[in-house]
């Protein structure tokens, strides 16, 4: 859309200006390589692992947002992120699999998902967005859960307390948990996940195991369902 309706495109990366010209001059691809500029490395003890047996299946998953049918399996000892674009049902995702949408098709499984464990959440609306996170995670890390939908989890906190974070989130996976999370930075996925399914425009388009994917690999495949549809449209 970009490309189409403006006559000059800037990219914005890490806060500065990677790129300024005028459309007419540019493809898709330039805009990705501008974009992805370079992962974060992975630390050498992210790197792949044998994941242990399924505890999460997701198997035909079919909502209003979804009208193809998702399947998915995270396995204890896995990180396995979600990456899209904005409005691409990443979020939708989550909520579909924890059973908020109204009419839902499919089936999801869980397998030992959480132990006997009471936990009280307190009102937090007098704290800011970023510390009712931390507190969030705090309080549900007491919950010794097996499985995690995490939805943003450092969205908004400052950049010490989001390592600190990561290495909670690593220190589950290690102890056995599977967690699905879903975040709009790229770099935080790659450094993550040990596997990341990307969709697009409400559609299952691809997945890639740790080691096999770089940041213009996700983008390209992010931007997929949109490509198809825009050329759909002007056929």
């Amino acid at each position: 859309d970009v490309l189409k309706v403006c006559d000059e495109v800037s990219v914005l990366r890490d806060g500065g200006i990677a790129l300024c010209a005028p459309s007419s001059t540019l493809t898709s691809n330039d805009l990705i390589k501008a974009m992805s500029g370079k992962a974060l490395k992975a630390r050498k003890d992210d790197e792949l692992k044998t994941p242990g047996e399924p505890c999460l299946q997701v198997a035909q998953l079919a909502t209003d947002i979804f009208p193809e049918p998702i399947s998915l399996c995270c396995h204890r000892g896995e990180i396995l992120g979600i990456a899209g674009l904005a409005g691409a049902g990443r979020s939708e995702l989550l909520h579909s699999i924890f059973g908020l949408p109204a009419e839902r098709k499919g089936s999801v499984f869980l397998k030992d998902a959480i132990d006997n464990h009471e936990i009280l959440i307190d009102s937090i609306d007098r704290l800011s967005g970023g510390n009712q996170q931390k507190v969030l995670i705090a309080r549900w890390l007491q919950a010794r859960a097996n499985v995690w939908l995490l939805d943003e989890p450092t969205r908004g906190v400052d950049v010490t307390s989001k390592l600190a974070i990561h290495e909670q989130l690593r220190k589950l996976r290690d102890d056995g948990a599977a967690l699905l999370i879903v975040s709009s930075d790229l770099e935080e996925l790659m450094t993550l996940s040990d596997r990341i399914l990307v969709l697009s425009d409400g559609k299952q388009v691809a997945e890639f195991q740790r080691g096999q994917w770089s940041k213009e690999m996700l983008l390209e495949a992010a931007f997929s369902g949109y490509s198809k549809r825009a050329v759909q449209a002007t056929c």
